[in-house]
């Protein structure tokens, strides 16, 4: 992957994180953007995520692509870029990084 691609990517991770912490509900507990891997033009981006709570990732990922237009009319707004990025939320099925990332979090509330 080229620099670009990998700093558009980090770029699209953050704000999709913040975006997402700010409009899904506390119900669904932790969600973490886990990647972001968009194509080599730019227009399209797929979003892998996780959640802590393993119960609620379907619906997690439901309600992301409810919000899919307004998350991509934010950052058509506030990045940019020649193109916004058609997204697709997908569930990040790798078990280790998220077993990784609780026990990181459980080493912080000790």
């Amino acid at each position: 992957m080229s620099k670009r691609i990998e700093r558009v990517a980090e770029l699209l991770k953050q704000e999709l994180s913040k975006l997402i912490k700010e409009e899904l509900r506390e119900e669904y507990g932790i969600v973490i953007v886990t990647d972001v891997v968009p194509t080599r033009d730019f227009k399209e981006a797929k979003v892998f995520i996780s959640c802590l709570d393993k119960s609620c990732q379907e619906e997690v990922a439901r309600a992301l692509e409810l919000k899919k237009p307004q998350f991509q009319q934010y950052l058509g707004k506030n990045l940019t870029m020649k193109f916004t990025p058609r997204l697709e939320f997908l569930i990040d099925k790798n078990q280790d990084k998220v077993d990784k990332i609780e026990k990181i979090l459980q080493e912080i509330e000790k």
